[in-house]
């Protein structure tokens, strides 16, 4: 009876459908009936904190957990790694060590899973210091890494830019017998093309192929992002397909021809997106009206954040930062501070790189009367800029 109840549970790790509560209270019965009833506490808290800390009720776990405390019950890895993982996800990276730090006074030893949750919980919150750190007590405590783990490990070091290191991590992991999986790919692939190196990128991409991988939309986002931020944008096309297209490849491409100011073809190309069932969002618009403010082609890119408008998306700051660039480019200075107080009106705040552009502007033509008004203007409604403002 306890055996199969055990399974039971042990099983429900491996699943994605969970059971019934008349199962599982059935399950739990076996136990308690057993004899077993602090072990069916065990398990009982251990699913109810996974579930609390799943979906972000951090603060319903946490008061099971010390009732439990409490109560004097000794708590397992199993929930104690539930716990850590929430804390880790909710970016709270200080109290998970503290936990940590709770779990080895009781005497329970962290497992793979708990670690895995720390190093990622480093790495997103720009801890690499700790990261290493976790993956360093991992190798003293003789705990080795599987795929979840060897992926966080990658992808922490790929997004703080540390390529190489992440290719030694996938070589160890080679040497371990396991094998690079699709997501692992993609990361690295996105980490080549971000570094300019594009042969690279577009190797890690032919080995997933041979792998038999079937690139899906993350896979394929990535690769034609990568060559259109590289110029490369024949190639990026050469990957897009009508039928498997999604929003994130039109405004890869949309993004791409602003980029190089080959906007003849991008209001085509949002009239195909439209037609296939997909709206233009903000950063479509934002992207379209920088590529036609580069050209000074101004009256088209007022009529885009019109349109703009009408559809309900709200112009942004760097929508904002674009149009007063373009006007001040083509030195109407007048209309570039008007559409800066358009902005305030709007309740957007300008940075600094806004009102740099202004002062720029003022000071190539001489105006500096102008200059110092804005900029006394600009410190009485409460922005201070000391890279362009003296003071």
């Amino acid at each position: 009876m306890i055996r199969d109840a055990l399974q039971f549970f042990a099983s429900l790790r491996t699943v994605s459908r969970f059971p019934t509560p008349f199962t599982f209270n059935q399950q739990l019965h076996k136990l308690t009936h057993a004899g077993c009833g602090d072990l069916s506490l065990k398990v009982l808290f251990a699913f109810v904190s996974k579930g609390c800390c799943k979906f972000g009720n951090l603060k319903v776990a946490f008061e099971l957990y010390l009732k439990m405390e409490g109560g004097g019950t000794v708590l397992n890895v199993v929930t104690y790694s539930a716990l850590i993982n929430g804390l880790c996800k909710g970016g709270m990276l200080k109290e998970a060590e503290a936990l940590l730090s709770v779990m080895l006074k009781r005497g329970v030893a962290p497992n793979l899973a708990v670690y895995t949750s720390l190093i990622d919980g480093s790495f997103k919150n720009n801890d690499f210091g700790s990261a290493l750190k976790f993956i360093s007590q991992m190798h003293e405590n003789r705990i080795n890494f599987d795929m979840a783990t060897y992926g966080v490990i990658v992808s922490g070091f790929c997004a703080n830019g540390r390529l190489s290191k992440a290719l030694d991590v996938m070589e160890c992991m080679s040497k371990a017998g396991l094998l690079p999986d699709e997501p692992m790919l993609a990361t690295v692939m996105d980490a080549q093309f971000k570094a300019g190196n594009v042969v690279a990128a577009l190797d890690v991409y032919q080995e997933l192929l041979v792998r038999g991988f079937e690139p899906d939309v993350v896979t394929l986002s990535c690769l034609m992002d990568g060559l259109a931020k590289q110029g490369k944008l024949n190639e990026a096309r050469e990957f897009f397909c009508k039928e498997k297209s999604n929003i994130v490849h039109y405004t890869v491409l949309i993004d791409g021809l602003c980029r190089v100011g080959d906007m003849s073809q991008v209001e085509s190309l949002v009239r195909e997106m439209q037609e296939a069932g997909f709206r233009p969002d903000k950063f479509i618009y934002t992207s379209w009206i920088a590529g036609l403010s580069r050209q000074g082609n101004l009256v088209e890119a007022f009529r885009i954040k019109k349109k703009m408008s009408q559809e309900g998306i709200q112009p942004g700051l760097k929508t904002y930062t674009s149009l007063i660039w373009g006007l001040v480019n083509t030195g109407l200075l007048i209309e570039a501070k008007q559409v800066l107080y358009d902005m305030l009106k709007m309740k957007i705040a300008p940075d600094h790189i806004v009102i740099g552009i202004l002062i720029q502007g003022y000071l190539k033509q001489g105006k500096t009367d102008a200059m110092f008004r804005l900029q006394e203007d600009m410190k009485n409604k409460g922005f201070l800029f000391a890279d362009h403002i003296g003071g």
